[in-house]
């Protein structure tokens, strides 16, 4: 049901899934999953900027606001308001932003 981007989002999390077992480091899961999808696809340039946002940020709305004007669905682009990559890039915060609590 999914192609591009969502087919991406599906393998990227799973990596990090599958990685947990044996790496508990959220940036290194982060950038593990960049292994497993197409460098030029529009998710893994999400995941870069998410990156590239905590590096700069110590605080998570600080990135989340950076995020919104690049990666939120604007208007019109689609009758739910959906986006695997935005919806991808709130997870990857949390996942970098929550001091390795996955829970």
């Amino acid at each position: 049901m999914n192609y591009g981007d969502g087919v991406y989002a599906g393998m990227a999390v799973a990596s990090i899934v599958g990685e947990a077992f044996f790496e508990r480091d959220p940036r290194k899961l982060v950038e593990h999953s960049l292994k497993v999808i197409p460098a030029e696809s529009n998710y893994a340039k999400m995941i870069r900027d998410v990156l590239a946002l905590h590096g700069k940020y110590p605080d998570w709305q600080d990135s989340w606001r950076a995020l919104q004007p690049k990666w939120r669905v604007k208007d019109g682009e689609l009758v739910h308001k959906l986006d695997v990559r935005i919806n991808g890039a709130y997870v990857y915060l949390g996942l970098l932003y929550g001091g390795g609590d996955f829970w």
